[in-house]
């Protein structure tokens, strides 16, 4: 009875120990790019891009897509190079960087210019890639200069090419990209 009890216990081990050397797929990961742009005329002051902020559920190294309003789904499989609150603001500064003359954008890790500046905050109330292929982008988005503030709210919508990661963090990509660029026409205006 022993001999058969030990048998049992030595064979449900095997198994575990053959379970546990089954392979998982190799971890992609993915980030965003800023997009060329033609500068538009500003001759105001310089625009330091400060704090972006995202949905405090969207900002994870791993990959979220929107399934319904109310549940999201986290890869497994597909993470982000870093932070994906520091890529966005990377990014945004890159796009705005290119979408204005040269040295007007204080992008992150410059020296802060001596002088007035303006400094530039987003927050994302939305801030989606959903299962029907799409990314939308909502924010605030404010430029503060001491005691004055403009305040703005923007949306942006981009149909991504397929399902695939890459194809969504392109998307996100020119979106920022868009926001950026109207980000600038309103400054310069």
């Amino acid at each position: 009875m022993k001999y058969q009890a030990l048998k049992w216990i030595l064979f449900g081990m095997a198994l575990l120990l053959l379970a546990g050397c089954g392979t998982s797929p190799p971890t992609e990961f993915i980030t965003l790019s800023a997009k060329p742009e033609t500068p538009c005329a500003y001759h105001g002051l310089p625009v330091i891009v400060g704090r972006v902020r995202l949905p405090p559920q969207l900002d994870r190294l791993w990959l979220t897509r929107d399934e319904t309003s109310d549940r999201i789904e986290v890869s497994n499989d597909t993470r982000w190079a870093a932070p994906l609150a520091s890529l966005v603001r990377a990014t945004l500064a890159m796009d705005l960087a290119r979408a204005l003359p040269p040295s007007t954008v204080i992008v992150p890790g410059e020296p802060k210019p001596r002088g007035p500046c303006w400094i530039l905050t987003v927050v994302f109330t939305r801030f989606r890639i959903t299962a029907t292929d799409t990314v939308r982008l909502t924010a605030r988005w404010s430029l503060v200069r001491r005691k004055s503030a403009r305040n703005y709210r923007q949306h942006v919508t981009v149909k991504i090419g397929s399902r695939s990661a890459p194809a969504a963090a392109s998307a996100v990509s020119s979106a920022l990209k868009m926001m950026a660029a109207h980000i600038a026409r309103t400054i310069a205006h």
